[in-house]
């Protein structure tokens, strides 16, 4: 797409010296044909930036040894010089000029300014290219003659706004000649990175329209939004609010579009235009919405819940992007065999499978951790493990058996899980530990870090801080026809022998 050209300044010397056909010299100086002087650009801030010059308006000179100045002839053809001689300069016009086939000069780069010399009388096209996302609206420059009839050096502020001269005074801002864009997101609670299945978590994004002249056809801006499989974004439109400059705009100016785990919002042309005289703080946007952490944030030891936000507008290469990324985590309490086992009594060998643990978000164990298609109980496997996942950093949880295997007595005791993460400047998780207070009432850690293949994975435990989750076997009762009778029988018999023979003896002496 052809960047949008647009007028930017246009000094009141300018406008002075062109509106007259012949201007008036001091008796030391009369304008020659040769006269040079200097254009110097300033605020261009990009690095690897190209200023260019174009000339667009050139001097009249008359013929002889007389010289001087005696009109202005327009160079682009867009009628920037009226049959009468008077300069029409309108950003339509300057929008209209074709720089491919005319031949600038570079400005180049001396400290923080662009400058070159050996420009002559007129006005002069100033284009900004290699921009990267910077948008810089074309600037408008002219080299006059001072009342010495020497020619002064022109000078533009790229950092500036345009405020055109006409009629004697100047009128009031058209357009900021560059803007410099850029997107921010942030999860409200923005010391928060860590989140829990069934959260609601408020994302607001801040951005700045650019300022586009209205001599522009196309001014195009648009915010998407995607978010990963665990967070759920409403799907009402009406769920997400945006504004400008802290006004609400409405649908007709921003049309928000939500298709699955994307959301998009489209600023009209028209819109984007009507703001192009505000500064930064009217072209302001704000978009804020609200998703939950849904049952997909349980995979894994850690569950990266990214969100991206991209912007997409015009500059003079063509539509440009930036984006930024947050990052909110979940965590799995696995018990990697390493933190957690379900064992008999007798022996560590010895795993239990059906064991029922049950998770709670309080010490007292009356509030459950659940979600959609999770109770809150995690069953032990064969090899008497169980888990617990989309837990929250910030939160201590609470484990209690619920449910002992078959022929096992049931634990009296809880147990605590906490996470401890460490994070990179970036937001990003760098690693992390997981601290228990198992049944016995022993702390144990176990450290997480990212492996090989970019998985976190534990890097650090010892062998005796493996926590081995013991339950007794409950005594079994007598039976009939069981060893237990047996004991019984056999002392029933001993002790009636026993009676039996002093019964007998008794009766023998008595004879």
């Amino acid at each position: 797409m052809k960047f949008m050209k647009k007028l930017v300044t246009l000094l009141m010397a300018v406008v002075m010296t062109f509106a007259m056909s012949v201007p008036v010299f001091a008796a030391d100086g009369v304008p020659q044909s040769t006269d040079t002087s200097t254009i110097t650009v300033k605020g261009v801030t990009t690095d690897g930036a190209v200023v260019t010059a174009y000339h667009i308006i050139e001097g009249n000179y008359a013929t002889g040894d007389q010289g001087g100045l005696i009109g202005w002839k327009d160079l682009t053809g867009q009628g920037l010089v009226t049959n009468d001689g008077a300069i029409s300069v309108t950003a339509e016009k300057i929008n209209a000029i074709d720089t491919s086939s005319m031949t600038g000069t570079a400005l180049s780069k001396s400290g923080n300014d662009y400058t070159a010399s050996g420009f002559t009388a007129g006005t002069y096209l100033i284009k900004v290219t290699n921009s990267g996302t910077d948008i810089y609206n074309d600037m408008v420059v002219s080299l006059a003659y001072g009342d010495d009839g020497n020619l002064t050096a022109g000078e533009v502020d790229a950092s500036g706004n345009f405020t055109p001269y006409e009629n004697g005074k100047y009128g009031a801002v058209v357009y900021a000649k560059k803007t410099s864009e850029d997107i921010k997101k942030e999860y409200d609670n923005s010391t928060d990175q860590s989140v829990q299945i069934g959260d609601t978590v408020p994302f607001t994004i801040t951005t700045t329209i650019p300022s586009y002249d209205k001599s522009v056809k196309t001014a195009e801006f648009t915010v998407t939004d995607t978010a990963s499989e665990g967070l759920t974004l409403p799907a009402d439109v009406d769920k997400y609010t945006v504004t400008v400059g802290g006004v609400a705009v409405n649908a007709e100016n921003a049309v928000v579009a939500v298709n699955g785990q994307t959301f998009t919002v489209t600023f009209s042309s028209d819109y984007v235009k009507s703001l192009a005289a505000k500064d930064a703080a009217g072209r302001a946007v704000e978009i804020k919405y609200t998703a939950t952490v849904n049952e997909k944030a349980a995979s894994g030891n850690v569950n990266d819940l990214t969100n991206e936000a991209k912007i997409t507008f015009a500059n003079e290469s063509g539509t440009t992007e930036k984006t930024t990324t947050t990052h909110e985590y979940t965590f799995t309490y696995n018990g990697d065999g390493k933190v957690a086992t379900k064992v008999d009594d007798t022996t560590d060998a010895n795993p239990l499978a059906g064991a029922e643990f049950t998770i709670y978000t309080d010490s007292e164990c009356k509030t459950k951790f659940t979600y959609t298609n999770f109770t809150g109980t995690s069953t032990t496997t064969s090899e008497g493990k169980f888990s617990f996942a989309g837990l929250d950093a910030d939160k201590t949880y609470y484990v209690k058996e619920t449910k002992a295997p078959a022929g096992y007595s049931l634990l009296t005791t809880t147990m605590s899980i906490k996470f401890n993460p460490t994070y990179n400047a970036d937001g990003t998780l760098a690693s992390y530990t997981v601290v228990t207070k198992d049944f016995n009432g022993q702390e144990k850690t176990v450290s997480y870090g990212l492996d090989e293949s970019g998985t976190f994975n534990v890097i650090s435990y010892e062998d005796t801080q493996m926590t081995n989750i013991k339950n007794t076997r409950i005594s079994q009762l007598p039976s009939t026809g069981g060893r237990g009778t047996l004991i019984f029988t056999l002392l029933g018999c001993a002790v009636m022998i026993v009676f039996a023979a002093f019964y007998f003896r008794s009766k023998k002496s008595a004879r």
